[in-house]
Parts: C-alpha cells; sequence; structure tokens
C-alpha cells in the first residue's frame, strides 16, 4: 500500500474518533469508536513494521471495539423494551436524567398501587418500609397531630429516610384515592448495592424533587416548622383540605 493511502486511511481513523468526542447521542459515539478502532487496525497493519508493535495496537483496537459493540447491544436492547404509558410519563417527569437502563432496572423491582384515602404511608419516629412516588393522589404531612404540608403528584415520600437510614421525621397520610409507584426498602438497598448508577441516578432525582418541594409554599412552612422545633401551626386543622 502506498504512503499516500496510508496517511488517509490515518487521518480517517483520526478523523472518525474526534467525530466520537463531538457527538452528543452516545450511540452515535459508540459506533464512531468501532468504526475509527477498526480503521486504526487497518492502519497499523500497514504502516508499522514491529510485529510487537504493531500487535500490541491491534490487541487494545479490538478491545476497545468489543466493549462498545457490547455497550451498542445495550443500548439497542434498552431501546426496544417496551413500557407502559404511565413508565414512560414518570421518565419523562422525573427521571429523564437517568439512563434508560438505569430506569429499567428501577422498574424492574417497582410496583404500582392505588392506595385508599385515609391511609397512613410513614409514621413519625418509626422506619420506613417503602419509598413511594405519587403519581396522581394527593398526601399530606402531619407532625404531632397537626397537618404542615401537603404532597402531590411528582413527589417521592420516605425518600430522606432511605438515603440517611433515620426515621420518618413527619408521618404522611393520603387525602384522596392515591396512584403510587413503590418500592420496597429492602429491595431498593440490594439494588443500589450491586447497582453504583441506580444509587448515582436516584441522589441526583432526589435532589431536583427536594428543591421543588422547598419551592412550593407548604413545603416552605413544613421546613420551617421542623427547623424552628413547633409542634404547631396556627389556624390549621387536621380535617383541613389543601388544592394542589
Amino acid at each position: 500500500m502506498s504512503s499516500l493511502i496510508s496517511v488517509i486511511i490515518g487521518n480517517i481513523a483520526n478523523i472518525l474518533n474526534a467525530a466520537a468526542y463531538s457527538v452528543r447521542n452516545i450511540m452515535w459515539l459508540r459506533i464512531l469508536v468501532v468504526l475509527g478502532s477498526a480503521v486504526s487496525i487497518v492502519y497499523t497493519t500497514q504502516v508499522v513494521n514491529d510485529p510487537w508493535a504493531a500487535g500490541s495496537d491491534i490487541a487494545w483496537n479490538v478491545i476497545f471495539i468489543i466493549i462498545n459493540a457490547y455497550q451498542l447491544w445495550v443500548l439497542y436492547r434498552d431501546s426496544r423494551f417496551s413500557y407502559s404509558a404511565e413508565e414512560r410519563d414518570i421518565f419523562t417527569r422525573i427521571f429523564h436524567s437517568l439512563s434508560p437502563t438505569t430506569f429499567r432496572k428501577l422498574l424492574s423491582i417497582a410496583e404500582w398501587r392505588d392506595i385508599p384515602e385515609g391511609t397512613i404511608l410513614t409514621n413519625e419516629g418509626e422506619t420506613v418500609q417503602n419509598l413511594f412516588l405519587i403519581y396522581k393522589g394527593l398526601t399530606v404531612v402531619i407532625v404531632g397531630e397537626h397537618i404542615v404540608a401537603h404532597c402531590g403528584e411528582n413527589n417521592f415520600i420516605g425518600e430522606m429516610s432511605f438515603l440517611t437510614g433515620k426515621s420518618a421525621a413527619a408521618s404522611v397520610k393520603t387525602a384522596a384515592q392515591t396512584r403510587c409507584v413503590v418500592w420496597t426498602k429492602e429491595d431498593l438497598q440490594i439494588l443500589v448495592e450491586k447497582n453504583e448508577d441506580v444509587l448515582a441516578g436516584l441522589q441526583m432525582v432526589f435532589s431536583r424533587n427536594l428543591v421543588d418541594k422547598i419551592g412550593s409554599n407548604n413545603s416552605n412552612v413544613f421546613a420551617d416548622t421542623l427547623l424552628a422545633g413547633k409542634n404547631h401551626v396556627a389556624n390549621i386543622r387536621m380535617d383541613d383540605k389543601f388544592e394542589y
């Protein structure tokens, strides 16, 4: 092969690698890396005369191809996974920062429940056994004997207790028929211990949800009440109704 063709092949390999670094879509990135590694192998076989150096370079490029080809298969598998309308909805609204793989892992241990009005989800001072994501409905947050806040759809219940291992800071009770996604604490702990990406993803989602909670008026009342150590909120009774 002429030196000109070798130079062209080498430049093509570098162009493909540069393109891989410039794209945002992870699937295209991996495709370009595979192509770049394949072209690099051709270039090495034609230019590098030292068999040891050539063999080492080819071996590493083959490894890169295998790794990225496997990840491409994972991405393709996840893209073919069938989600229900509700699952697609919570991914768009809540879990959009997670990869499809991480989201699928969470779904694998989740349960959808329709919870009647008046059901206690967490008890103040007791260990939280489940993590709840409210899909539709309404809950009230109770400290002592007083309602101090409410949580509606798109909000988590029990997430801080899950992260810290501490008992619930308040009781939470459904104020209407409520549809939730539920994870048992035990199953979720097993999952995050085996998958660091799940824990990192949940921490990101919880942080964003906490900011949203603090941004609401009722959540500010709740936070101020807990921080000040108050055990009552003026003019709020247990039978008060809230609009979300």
